[in-house]
């Protein structure tokens, strides 16, 4: 795996995880936005090319952070 998809990944699991601890139902909404908005920066900014694979990456940490946080929220 690219460094740069582990990174999107950490993020998204970073983003989802602490969004879900104060609106579980927007974590996951908030994890593909900044995905979306980071690549339409690299596109738009950098002038550089956006990789559809890079906000998939940001999706799926997104998905693992929710699931994380809600599980932790459970146990508490």
């Amino acid at each position: 795996m690219k460094k740069d998809k582990l990174y999107h990944i950490i993020a998204g699991l970073v983003i989802g995880f602490t969004v879900a601890f104060w609106r579980p139902g927007e974590a996951l909404f908030a994890a593909a936005a900044a995905g979306v908005v980071k690549e339409l920066y690299d596109k738009y900014m950098k002038k550089s090319v956006a990789d559809p694979l890079d906000t998939i990456a940001t999706i799926f940490g997104g998905v693992l952070g929710v699931a994380a946080s809600i599980l932790l929220q459970n146990m508490l």
